[in-house]
C-alpha cells in the first residue's frame, strides 16, 4: 500500500540508544538482573518486564523523561505524565475476596519481583544518574514503556515517534501495516483509507478484552476474540472464572467494605 510515513531509526529510543543510562542500570543492578534471568519472569505478564531489556528500557524511559535536556524530549513531551493502573498495595482483603479473578490473582503473584526491583533502584539513588528521579517515576515509566514499547530488528524493545498517537481497532478495521530495515520503521496503508478517514495501528493481535485492559487500559466494542489468549499464571490459587451469581456476591462485598468506611 502506499506509504503514509517513515521514522528515522535515531529518533526511536532504546537501551541501546542510550548506552550510558542502560549502563548504568547493568552495572548497579546485576545481581537483581541475574536473578531476573533465573526466575524467568515471562512467566508472569502483568508484571511488566519479561526481558532483562525491558527491565532496562523502562528504567532509561524513566531517567530521559525526568531530564528537560533529553536528546529524545520533543517525543518524550507527548507522553502521558500521570495514569490509573493496578495498583502494586491494594487492599489485601479486597485481593482474597477477586482472587479468583485473573488481575487480582497477579497482583498477589507479583510481590516478590516488585520487591526485588526496590532493591534494584535503591541501588540505583546513589549513582549521580538517577539521583534525580524517584521510585513513582520508575514504576509509571515502566507501565507507560509496556504500552507503547513493539520490537525492533535486533529483538529488543524501542519507542517510536508518532507511533504512539495511533489508536487501535478490532482487526477488521485496522488500516496500516508495519516494516522496518536498519535506517528506518515504515507505515504503509494496508487498505484505502478515504480523507478524513482514521488511521489504525494494530497493539496486539488476538487479543481478547481482558488483555487489553491489563496491557493498554481499553476496551474494543465487537471484538472477536472474546476470552483470553494469555495464560494468566495463580500460583496455587483459585484462577476459574466466577458465575455471574460469585460476582454480584463480591460486588456487594465490596460495597460494605467501603460503605463501613
Amino acid at each position: 500500500g502506499e506509504l503514509l510515513f517513515a521514522i528515522p531509526r535515531k529518533l526511536m529510543l532504546s537501551s541501546a540508544a542510550a548506552p550510558a543510562l542502560a549502563g548504568g542500570v547493568r552495572k548497579a543492578c546485576s545481581e537483581e538482573l541475574g536473578q531476573f534471568r533465573s526466575w524467568g519472569w515471562s512467566s508472569n505478564p502483568d508484571f511488566v518486564f519479561s526481558t532483562e531489556d525491558e527491565l532496562v528500557l523502562s528504567i532509561v524511559l524513566a531517567a530521559e523523561m525526568a531530564d528537560e535536556r533529553s536528546h529524545w524530549a520533543p517525543y518524550l513531551q507527548t507522553l502521558p505524565r500521570e495514569g490509573v493502573w493496578l495498583s502494586e498495595e491494594p487492599n489485601k482483603t479486597l485481593l482474597e475476596e477477586f482472587k479468583g479473578l485473573p488481575a487480582a490473582a497477579m497482583i498477589l503473584d507479583k510481590s516478590e519481583p516488585s520487591q526485588r526491583l526496590s532493591k534494584c533502584w535503591k541501588k540505583l539513588r546513589r549513582s549521580e544518574q538517577f539521583a534525580h528521579m524517584n521510585w513513582a517515576q520508575v514504576k509509571f515509566a515502566s507501565r507507560l514503556a509496556a504500552t507503547l514499547w513493539f520490537d525492533g530488528h535486533d529483538g529488543n524493545k524501542i519507542l517510536t515517534p508518532l507511533v504512539d498517537l495511533l489508536n487501535t481497532a478490532v482487526s477488521g478495521d485496522i488500516n496500516t501495516a508495519a516494516s522496518a530495515d536498519h535506517s528506518n520503521l515504515y507505515y504503509a496503508a494496508s487498505k484505502h483509507i478515504a480523507a478524513g478517514e482514521e488511521v489504525f495501528n494494530e497493539y496486539c493481535d488476538k487479543c481478547s478484552n481482558q488483555d487489553h485492559m491489563i496491557t493498554h487500559g481499553l476496551y474494543l466494542e465487537k471484538n472477536t476474540f472474546p476470552r483470553s489468549t494469555v495464560s494468566y499464571p495463580t500460583s496455587n490459587r483459585q484462577s476459574t472464572w466466577r458465575t455471574e451469581a460469585d460476582l454480584n456476591a463480591l460486588r456487594h462485598r465490596v460495597m460494605s467494605m467501603l460503605s463501613s468506611k
